[in-house]
């Protein structure tokens, strides 16, 4: 394994909302650009420089899901495997990668194209995401969907690691599950 010649000056393991702006208000106390990382197979670390700080918020993996409603909550470490297997339990199921290993969060900011897209969703996996509760660079909780926050809530669909904002919740639109 070849480490990478950049290491960021603070790494935060935050597992929840409360964690999340307390790092960002250190992180704006002391001048930190940060980098969000919620599991493995995410592009920021490739973003990250020297310097910094690493915000991990791969322990927020929780999952809820309304089987009535056809919708999940779900926080961005959430992987895969645990999350299928959450919705096969409700008939349900969500346009998710092909790698058990994949978290939400990085999955969905960058689009999340699954190999089954044209069948659930008609599109990427993040045309299927209702909302998203986003935590500001200011430490400012907002709920992002297309009534409210939208201009945060077209972002989050595809915007990628240079997000400007940490979700630490996303509702998804779930669909049945074929027999």
């Amino acid at each position: 394994v070849n480490a990478p010649e950049r290491y960021p000056d603070v790494i935060v393991q935050a597992s929840s909302e409360q964690e999340i702006q307390q790092a960002l208000q250190f992180a704006t106390e002391n001048d930190l650009q940060v980098v969000c990382r919620s599991i493995g197979h995410n592009t920021a670390g490739a973003v990250l420089r020297n310097g910094g700080m690493l915000l991990d918020i791969s322990s927020m993996s929780d999952i809820s899901v309304d089987a009535k409603q056809m919708t999940a909550l779900v926080q961005p470490g959430l992987n895969m495997h645990y999350c299928y297997q959450k919705l096969a339990e409700h008939g349900l199921i969500f346009p998710l990668a092909e790698c058990h290993g994949v978290a939400m969060g990085g999955y969905l900011l960058g689009g999340g194209l699954p190999p089954v897209s044209h069948v659930w969703g008609k599109g990427p996996a993040c045309y299927s995401i209702i909302s998203a509760d986003v935590i500001l660079a200011n430490g400012e909780k907002v709920v992002a969907s297309k009534d409210e926050n939208a201009d945060i809530y077209w972002a989050i669909r595809g915007v990628g690691p240079g997000f400007f904002g940490v979700v630490s919740r996303y509702q998804l639109q779930l669909y049945q599950h074929p027999e």
